[in-house]
């Protein structure tokens, strides 16, 4: 048993509080350092993850422009071919008021080297656009 005086006694224990109060004061900052260094890491890692996605998307989305480029530029030049071979074929103008499809010795259902295009054509799904685009001709 304890053989000192109770203000012995009671300031032991005020000691014994004020340690305990340091110590988890202490404490509560380490686990507050920590938890902000974990934040940190972990916004770095999803900004290093959502970067990394974009550019793999940016890269693919690239691609596919490029390629649709490729194949526009493609498409005039394959245009122009045409429409310069049809013109020395036929000793015409280059000019476009020239109606290539109402020439009576020319069937153009059967012309390779014709290329056609349309645009605010209707469709309706299940339709034959062949068909569609032969009536066009005929008309």
């Amino acid at each position: 048993m304890w053989n000192g005086s109770d203000s012995d006694k009671l300031k032991i224990i005020m000691d014994t509080v004020v340690d305990i109060k340091k110590n988890k004061d202490s404490m509560r900052r380490s686990i507050d350092s920590k938890f902000d260094k974990l934040r940190s890491k972990m916004k770095e890692t999803i900004d290093t993850r959502i970067r990394d996605e974009l550019s793999v998307d940016m890269a693919r989305d690239s691609s596919r422009l490029d390629q649709v480029v490729t194949t526009i530029q493609s498409l005039q030049l394959r245009m122009d071919t045409l429409e310069n071979t049809t013109d020395q074929r036929n000793g015409t103008s280059t000019s476009h008021d020239t109606d290539y499809g109402q020439r009576k010795n020319i069937n153009t259902s059967n012309d390779p080297n014709l290329t056609i295009t349309a645009s605010g054509i209707l469709y309706n799904e299940g339709e034959n656009l062949l068909t569609i685009a032969q009536d066009l001709l005929r008309q």
